[in-house]
């Protein structure tokens, strides 16, 4: 029955993977070494602590989802209350990151002065990852390998499109529709 298990798993994590890094790639050659400076600067900072909250939380969850799944359980009640929580945590560090975007002259200095601007586009998405990202192994556990892997690959294409339909506008036009994006897939 788990044949696949891996198989499935393996190539949509790294499909995910990939997808995460593309703007990397892509933003430096398509926009400019400032731009690409300042995406990262912003992605990487904010996302680190729920890059954390979410491994903590997935491992919790995948213990709890695979209890209630070999004991025949419904897994829609601890589904929505995991799902309340992470929106109530999401919405409110959406707050700080809007908040914060208006700082981060203070926080990085007035050389990253565009750095609000990018984290005040990138809020809405970094907020979503922390609400949906735990809840994804579920997606393992209900042994739908085969979905994620075709989200992933839609992810994977759209993200790269955009970025590259988007290439002769500005930078920020380019990252609110990329957003957008993201904010569809999640």
């Amino acid at each position: 029955r788990y044949r696949k298990f891996p198989l499935f798993s393996s190539v949509a994590n790294c499909i995910e993977t990939i997808t995460t890094a593309m703007p990397v790639f892509l933003i430096g050659p398509l926009f400019g070494v400032k731009a690409l400076g300042v995406y990262f600067l912003v992605f990487r900072v904010f996302t680190a602590p729920t890059g954390v909250l979410n491994q903590a939380i997935s491992k919790v969850m995948t213990g709890e989802f695979s209890t209630a799944i070999k004991t025949d359980k419904d897994i829609l009640p601890i589904f929505l209350k995991v799902s309340v929580i992470l929106m109530l945590v999401g919405a409110l560090y959406f707050l700080a990151l809007h908040y914060l975007s208006y700082s981060c002259p203070v926080l990085f200095g007035p050389k990253w002065i565009d750095a609000g601007l990018v984290l005040h586009i990138l809020a809405p998405v970094i907020a979503l990852m922390l609400v949906v990202s735990p809840l994804s192994s579920l997606f393992l556990l209900l042994n739908r390998n085969g979905t994620d892997l075709g989200g992933q690959f839609f992810y994977s294409v759209f993200t790269v499109a955009t970025i590259y339909f988007y290439r002769h506008t500005a930078f920020t036009n380019m990252l609110s529709h990329l957003v957008f994006v993201w904010i569809c897939f999640y």
